[in-house]
């Protein structure tokens, strides 16, 4: 289960370059890996349905020091919904295949997160741990959310994927906070030991309702229950594939999964059928009405899926052994006949090019195989013999019937009237689907392809095919449902039958076919009832409401707290930091200082270095001179880190301190050189007594600390379990790998973010593909892009004179786009530098990356040191050298880093026995020696590829992005310029100059300070 649960996501990361190179045919290449997940499921029916047969179990360790690990648990219920959701999936992958065009944008992302869908849908009906199933449970939240969003050119899409992440992720939040309760209160989070627990009468308190409750808030808000139901129409938005699979046999199955996985525990629990009885109606009902409204075949399907869910959930609900058959064989009918009509219905989207039934006509002769499966699908959804749908329904009439207790009597009143809406909708979808209409067109008919109709005419076979053999699929269901608590003596006597002879509930089953078939015929009169009767409550305008209240909330508070001043800010944030630790001081009653003035007579130096550069800093008129300065500070802690014996930190804060003066340099480009004079409210002098409090705040903040610690720290014990354990001298970097490397995750989590935040912020249009790169031909002339152009005497940004040629255009070149540069930018000795220590630096940095293990270094140190590799080819050649010296995109080297940690994780359980769990190979080596290779070192090397991705962002995105835009600036003014040159030659020397200064004088106000383009031009 482990394996074929994670061959659903290895399927959707290669899913990507399958559809980039095979097209839409790769689909039915991946609908083989839920064909196998289904082949799987049924090869173990001997094991689970056999003699002395019992669920298969799988487990690793998940989180070893917290006590939870990952259960994979095949019982009766998981087969059943696994067939659903592998089996459906499959049929949906085939039928993808022909269903989008050729030329769909985004297919090859849209198939990925498709597959990864049904690995969450997949792993959630195993899991038998609490935490694992949110984890899957929150999983589809998400990919929902990004199939369902699958048009990002429509709004309409965006605003339906938005408003279904929305309510799923806060029923799911509430439901965390329920599986928490839960487990505080029983020790467990294994939910077949919880089910256990509460058959035996243990778990009944005021928590565990309570829990139990939360828990069902995320099952009906992700089943679509009232008065969350209004996100699962809005979200027909999606492709009719998404509709068919995640809105009939997966999504919104979870929920009904999760109800019947925790009825036969806590049924009987105050509340529970209370609340799921009520809701179940009220959603069944409201759902077939408002079906009955519309004219859309996709929305007319989406709310008869709301009813069913409802229908569905009352059954779910009781936890007997009866009525839950009638709700398993229920469950399976639904999604073989609504996957089929939601597929048939993208079918007659295709053909007809409208899903209007009011504008579509003769669909009998225009697609005569669509409209078999698609009527014989609704007469499943109906209940009429002999399919499964009917089977189901007798079985529902009959159990409740039996039961005669209160609940069931309402439950069967209720189930009756919203099972007559039910056959109203769904002759109405026939007659509107495939009916000639008088006055309407009919649709041409062209031929229907095999393999786009496959899919329907097999979930249809098997809708005709089990209603007679459902008397052979009892026992399965039977298998569960012997297994639940009984209440009264004859409970779980019943058995599935299509014929049961001459009995109360054939007669119900008549009743609600006539009546139904009644409101159809007379639907003009039914529709014009309906017209006058009130709405009644509009939960999706609610839902708007809220929202929009609160973007005005946010707006209130965001004019009045973000007001676009940085000091503004950077004050709020100290105040209350001083305020906060200032108040924790106040009470504190420990103060154990062990005041030591210095360490050694070195740390006077470095004390002394950094007052300096502080006060210095804050008289600094020059935003350059403030940078570098600050960055003084940063080295004088590389002294200090020195100092005490902690060459790892000395190196990186180096690194990093270098790299931060290189990024403020590179922003600086585009503000002005002096610093501007502050006219708000905080003076020099409210800013000084604010750093003032802030410094003195945090050197008690220090002292105190360092004074009241009781335990002895965990670190004294890092240095022997780097050794002994991670097979490593250099402590930080074992920490970084093994020992902490949750925490590291964590970090690069936030690196790539950072990364993509930063390219998000200057690309707007996107940042995706690759930089121009420059290509020199004989001819002397360049290629820049797809742009080829002649070399100019001047650079851009310079008056143009044709008569003047400037001789260091003749230069040689030592680097490739070297001569891209205008003369004013370009330093051969920049250039030679960068051309010899390039490479040099580049192999420093992978020996940083393999020796960090035993020396200082590691991917972190690696990376920022192959980063200012590239910095220096940048500042050598430009946004071209660039290009050539990374003929790679940041989004590649980020993700492959991330995915290389995430693997190396998730290797640990095959290689050891918990997550990230490292193994070593040691041996004696010809010329190099001893070595030790341990797994932990494809993480460091997936940290060393996000911060060199990183840094290539940065430079991409601070660096050649603004030189474009920098460009484009300077080409504007000196298109200007040159204008004015040649217009001069019509004119006398004085209207020349006139003419120029003009310009110039507009030129030098672009820059009040007489910095950047206005100075120099």
């Amino acid at each position: 289960m482990i394996v074929m649960t994670g061959a659903f996501f290895g399927a959707a990361v290669i899913a990507f370059p399958l559809v980039k190179r095979f097209g839409r045919d790769a689909f039915v290449l991946l609908a083989l890996v839920p064909l196998a997940g289904l082949i799987l499921s049924l090869a173990k029916v001997p094991d689970i349905f056999g003699p002395g047969g019992s669920p298969w179990v799988e487990s690793m360790n998940w989180l070893p020091a917290l006590g939870l690990e990952g259960i994979f648990r095949l019982d009766v219920l998981a087969w059943l919904m696994s067939l659903l959701v592998t089996g459906v999936g499959a049929l949906v992958f085939v039928y993808c295949a022909r269903y989008f065009p050729h030329d769909e944008p985004g297919l090859a992302r849209f198939a990925a997160v498709f597959m990864a869908f049904a690995g969450m849908m997949y792993g959630l009906v195993l899991a038998d741990e609490l935490l694992m199933l949110y984890l899957f449970w929150e999983g589809t939240t998400v990919f929902s959310y990004l199939l369902i969003g699958h048009s990002q050119s429509r709004r309409r899409s965006r605003q339906a994927a938005l408003q279904a992440l929305i309510v799923t992720t806060a029923g799911g939040l509430a439901m965390l906070v329920g599986m928490i309760l839960l487990m505080s209160a029983t020790g467990t989070g294994q939910i077949s030991a919880l089910m256990e627990r509460a058959s035996l009468g243990m778990d009944a308190g005021p928590i565990i309702v309570t829990a139990v409750i939360l828990i069902l808030v995320g099952a009906v808000s992700k089943s679509a229950l009232i008065p969350f139901h209004f996100w699962l129409p809005g979200a027909m938005a999606a492709p009719t594939p998404v509709s068919a699979y995640l809105h009939a046999a997966a999504m919104v199955k979870a929920g009904i999964y999760l109800i019947l996985r925790l009825a036969p525990g806590y049924h009987t629990l105050p509340g529970w059928s209370e609340i799921l009885l009520t809701l179940g109606l009220l959603t069944m009902f409201i759902g077939g009405w408002q079906a009955l409204k519309q004219t859309d075949l996709k929305l007319l399907l989406a709310f008869g899926t709301v009813s069913q869910l409802g229908f569905l959930t009352i059954l779910a609900s009781f936890g007997t052994p009866d009525i839950t058959k009638a709700a398993l064989a229920m469950l399976i009918a639904h999604a073989l006949f609504k996957a089929c009509l939601f597929l048939c219905v993208g079918i007659i989207d295709h053909r007809a090019g409208t899903r209007d039934l009011t504008k579509l006509s003769g669909g009998w002769r225009a697609f005569p195989v669509v409209a078999v499966c698609a009527t014989i699908a609704a007469a499943s959804m109906s209940g009429l013999p002999p399919l499964l749908g009917f089977a189901a329904k007798e079985a529902v009439y009959s159990t409740l019937l039996a039961s005669g207790d209160k609940a069931s009597i309402i439950a069967l009143v209720g189930v009756m009237i919203g099972s007559m809406l039910t056959v109203a909708y769904s002759a109405r979808f026939v007659w509107g689907a495939f009916s000639s209409k008088d006055g309407v067109d009919d649709v041409a008919r062209r031929d229907e392809k095999i393999a786009l109709i496959i899919s329907p005419i097999m979930l249809t076979v098997l809708t005709v095919m089990l209603g007679p053999a459902v008397g052979l699929i009892d026992g399965y269901f039977g298998a569960w449902t012997s297994t639940l608590p009984t209440i009264d003596p004859g409970d779980g006597d019943y058995h599935l039958a299509l014929w049961h002879g001459l009995e109360p509930a054939l007669a119900l089953s008549a009743v609600t076919i006539a009546v139904g078939l009644g409101l159809f015929f007379v639907r003009d009169s039914f529709a014009k009832i309906q017209s006058t009767l009130p709405s009644g409550l509009d939960f999706h305008d609610l839902y708007r409401k809220q929202i929009s209240s609160m973007e005005k909330l946010a707006l209130w508070v965001t004019s009045r707290t973000q007001r676009g001043s940085l000091p503004f800010y950077q004050s709020v944030v100290y105040l209350v930091l001083v305020a906060g630790l200032g108040l924790a001081i106040i009470s504190n009653d420990t103060w154990n200082i062990d005041f030591k003035l210095f360490d050694t007579p070195l740390d006077f130096i470095v004390a002394a270095v950094l007052i300096i550069v502080a006060v210095a800093a804050t008289r600094a008129k020059k935003r350059f001179t403030a940078v570098v300065v600050t960055g003084i500070s940063g080295y004088a802690m590389v002294a200090y880190f020195a100092f005490v014996g902690a060459p790892d930190l000395a190196l990186t804060q180096v690194l990093v301190e270098t790299i931060t003066i290189v990024v403020f340099v590179l922003v600086l480009r585009r503000l002005p050189a002096r610093i501007g004079q502050s006219t708000g409210r905080f003076t020099p002098a409210w800013r000084a007594i604010i750093g003032a409090a802030v410094g003195v705040t945090m050197m008690f903040v220090v002292l105190i600390a360092a004074g009241v610690r009781i335990s002895e720290p965990v670190s004294v014990d890092f240095g022997q379990l780097a050794y002994e354990i991670g097979h490593g001298k250099n402590i930080v970097n074992v920490t970084l790998v093994d020992i902490r490397v949750w925490d590291t995750l964590g970090e690069i989590s936030v690196l790539v973010a950072a990364g993509t935040g930063i390219a998000g912020l200057i690309f707007v249009r996107g940042r995706e593909g690759h930089l121009h790169r420059f290509v020199s031909r004989r001819d002397g002339t360049e290629l820049q892009g797809r742009v080829r152009f002649q070399p100019v005497p001047e650079a851009v940004g310079y008056f143009h004179d044709p008569e003047r040629e400037d001789v260091t255009q003749r230069r040689v070149s030592w680097l490739i786009a070297g001569r891209t540069l205008a003369p004013r930018n370009r330093s051969i000795i920049l250039e030679v530098t960068a051309r010899l220590v390039f490479h040099a630096v580049l192999i420093f940095s992978l020996y940083l990356l393999f020796a960090g293990h035993n020396e200082p270094g590691g991917g972190f140190a690696g990376g920022l040191v192959a980063g200012l590799a590239l910095v220096v080819r940048y500042l050598a050649g430009g946004k071209f050298e660039l290009a050539e010296a990374a003929r790679f995109t940041p989004s590649g080297m980020l993700g492959t880093g991330m995915i290389m940690a995430v693997l190396t994780g998730i290797g640990g359980w095959f290689w050891g026995d918990t997550v990230f769990k490292s193994v070593y190979l040691e041996g004696d080596i010809p010329v190099l020696g001893h070595l030790s290779f341990g797994t932990s070192t494809f993480f460091d090397i997936g940290v060393y590829l996000i911060v060199v991705g990183l840094m290539l962002d940065i430079l991409r995105s601070l660096g050649a992005e603004v030189d474009l835009h920098q460009e484009r600036d300077e080409m504007v003014l000196t298109n200007r310029l040159n204008q004015s040159y040649h217009l001069s030659e019509k004119f006398s020397a004085e209207a020349e100059h006139d003419a120029v200064s003009s310009i110039l004088d507009r030129v030098n106000h672009l820059d009040v300070d007489n910095g950047a383009e206005g100075g120099r031009l």
